[in-house]
């Protein structure tokens, strides 16, 4: 018996399958470390983990903390209740990794067990050549590698959705009550992580499901009521829920967070404060579509090149036509769904089209697999054998030039450090070195209040903080929390928590400076920093003067950092007050201290549209004050071709 069972494993996954499934599990592993040092660095994320951490104490939603404005934060609900506003789904399956406190490890396994889906889903649809096919392409797919590598929920909703094509495929061809509870668990659990893509993407599938059922009433019956009755429970688990932390039903958590304009539909603007339009719609459209083109395979020229054989009709096969239409309809009924949303932008990929990946891979394969019939027919004279291997030649060389050229330059691209595009290093401005470093201190049972010293971000203003924001459990009873700077406000912190030490890092993610503070007075006084001088790149540098934030490139330079901490503490002289004293200069016609001020927040800055507008206002400056060499230096990398070069501009100013 058991040698029986091994054996249908063996053919149901084949070695080669298997061997790519492992490929995805190693490298994603391997991203995961590499890239994001196995801690969230998008804001969704953030908001997945801190659920999963609540569901691991056994609740929904904890109170929110003493001075709850100190510890909010983008996603979160922080009301009186403390909580994500995401649906469960995923921070319950993420509960299973921080259980085993893998939390990180959770994606790359379910990457690769979508591939043996793939695999499963391919020979069932179309035949073995399709399943090997559609396995091999989703192991080489950097889209899905780099996906899988995080903590975002769409590798889990696209798994859920492609088990859910499987069964359904299987319940076309044979309706059992097995099938159709398979189908719906995968469909139910996928709506339960994200509800609004997954109805989008099956609609097509689910309603030419049910007029099917319709047809054949008394053969599909069982089939489509085990299938409805899955779908009702996981509705019935969603409303629930809902009910229980946002206090109604149909009430999603993202609009108890940020209002009704965060639903879908024309006019609703969401955190951007643009309202969205059919305009705004069809270029998010293109805009995900040029970038699934570029990263779902990373081919030169285009990733979709197989979709025009795929749409070609090769002979008079009814049943993978039929299928051919309904996964391509998948696709299209997805992309309606998402002209109507106001966040279908771009972010690690065209993230909100991920649960269409197995679509995408079931065409390409499909695709392929037509190819040398296709050229066969208008080139008989070549062998239909010389066309495969000339095929499977390209392939590996697409595929050679997607992990040498298109991947690396994805991961780092060149002339930019902007933080919202590199993965290479603090993505999205979150690092784990300053918690290694607070750790290294010993600092007992302490409060960390940080202060960046960049500018807020438009659309999440309280979100700077992320990198000490991972690190706090729900009640605050970590040894080392952290909180948000709140200028005055601050004192509120000693009064929440009396027996904890509490410090204020104020800085960057490389370096900055770490006071102990004490309450006098009804107000926070600094005490005298803590230097520390790392040991490893895995650590930041704690300062015991602020003007050591700055590279001091000339004694003018110098100078006026001295008087510039003379006057003003190192917490409010952040980009903005920067940004602001520079304008106070050019007003009075001081542009030597503009200068001065301007070239002080580019060493700071890390953002790519606030570092474009403060070396323009630099390049007009140095006009002014007869540095025309280094202005229109300035002009010509903010006129580049391709897009303003912003970063490493003049080096031996820091800048």
């Amino acid at each position: 018996m058991n040698r029986r069972r091994v054996g249908v494993l063996r053919s149901r996954l084949p070695l080669v399958v298997l061997l790519s499934a492992l490929f995805v599990l190693i490298v994603t592993n391997l991203f995961s470390y590499a890239f994001f040092r196995h801690i969230p660095h998008i804001n969704d994320e953030f908001g997945y983990l801190f659920q999963a951490k609540i569901f691991s104490l056994g609740q929904l939603s904890v109170p929110s903390p003493c001075d709850p404005q100190a510890f909010d934060f983008p996603h979160i609900i922080n009301n009186g209740r403390w909580y994500s506003q995401y649906p469960p789904g995923f921070p319950l399956i993420l509960l299973l990794g921080l259980i085993a406190g893998v939390p990180w490890l959770v994606n790359p396994v379910l990457g690769a067990v979508s591939i043996g889906v793939f695999y499963l889903l391919g020979k069932e649809i179309y035949g073995e050549a399709e399943g090997y096919l559609t396995a091999v392409l989703g192991a080489l797919s950097i889209w899905l590698l780099l996906m899988s590598s995080t903590m975002l929920a769409h590798t889990s909703s696209m798994l859920f959705f492609a088990l859910f094509l499987l069964y359904l495929f299987k319940s076309l061809r044979t309706p059992t009550v097995t099938n159709g509870l398979a189908a719906g668990l995968g469909l139910g659990i996928a709506f339960l992580i994200r509800p609004y893509n997954v109805v989008a993407v099956c609609f097509p599938l689910v309603l030419y499901f049910g007029i099917q059922a319709i047809k054949r009433p008394r053969l599909r019956v069982k089939n489509i009521l085990a299938f409805t009755a899955v779908l009702l429970i996981a509705a019935a688990a969603l409303m629930l829920y809902n009910q229980l932390t946002n206090g109604h039903p149909l009430r999603m958590g993202y609009v108890v967070r940020y209002g009704e304009e965060h639903s879908v539909g024309f006019g609703h603007s969401g955190y951007f404060g643009i309202s969205h339009t059919p305009a705004r719609g069809l270029f998010m459209i293109a805009d995900n579509m040029a970038a699934l083109n570029k990263y779902l395979f990373g081919w030169p020229l285009t990733s979709l090149l197989f979709l025009v054989p795929f749409i070609v009709p090769l002979g008079k096969d009814k049943k993978r036509s039929t299928a051919d239409l309904l996964i391509l309809s998948g696709f299209i009924s997805l992309a309606i769904g998402l002209f109507f949303y106001w966040g279908s932008f771009v972010l690690v990929g065209p993230r909100m089209f991920f649960e269409a990946l197995p679509l995408w891979l079931l065409m390409t394969a499909r695709g392929i697999q037509k190819t040398p019939a296709i050229l066969f027919r208008l080139l008989p004279r070549i062998p239909i054998e010389t066309w495969r291997k000339g095929l499977a030649g390209v392939l590996g060389l697409f595929t050679l030039f997607a992990f040498c050229f298109t991947f690396p330059r994805w991961i780092d691209p060149p002339n930019t450090e902007d933080p919202n595009q590199t993965f290479a290093k603090d993505f999205r401005g979150v690092t784990e070195r300053i918690h290694n470093t607070m750790a290294q201190l010993g600092l007992g049972k302490s409060l960390i209040i940080m202060k960046f010293l960049y500018s807020p971000q438009p659309e999440f203003p309280n979100g700077l903080w992320g990198s000490g924001f991972l690190r706090n459990d729900p009640f605050l009873q970590n040894e080392i929390i952290y909180a948000q700077d709140r200028g005055a406000a601050n004192s509120e912190l000693f009064l929440c928590f009396p027996e904890r030490h509490i410090y204020h890092f104020v800085g960057t993610l490389d370096k900055g400076m770490l006071f102990p503070l004490a309450f006098q007075d009804g107000r926070p006084i600094a005490g005298a920093p803590i230097p520390f001088r790392p040991t490893s790149p895995r650590s930041v540098e704690l300062l015991d003067r602020p003007q050591d934030l700055y590279k001091g490139y000339s004694a003018g330079f110098r100078a006026h950092l001295d008087a510039l901490y003379a006057s003003h503490c190192l917490s409010e002289t952040d980009v903005v007050l920067l940004s602001r004293l520079s304008q106070e200069a050019h007003a009075s016609g001081d542009f030597v201290s503009q200068v001065y001020y301007l070239e002080s927040a580019l060493q700071i800055e890390n953002d790519a549209s606030v570092r474009g507008r403060l070396l323009g206002q630099l390049a007009a400056t140095y006009m002014r004050t007869g540095q025309r060499a280094e202005a229109m230096y300035i002009i010509d990398k903010l006129h580049t071709p391709r897009e303003p070069e912003v970063y490493g501009i003049m080096p031996e100013k820091g800048f």
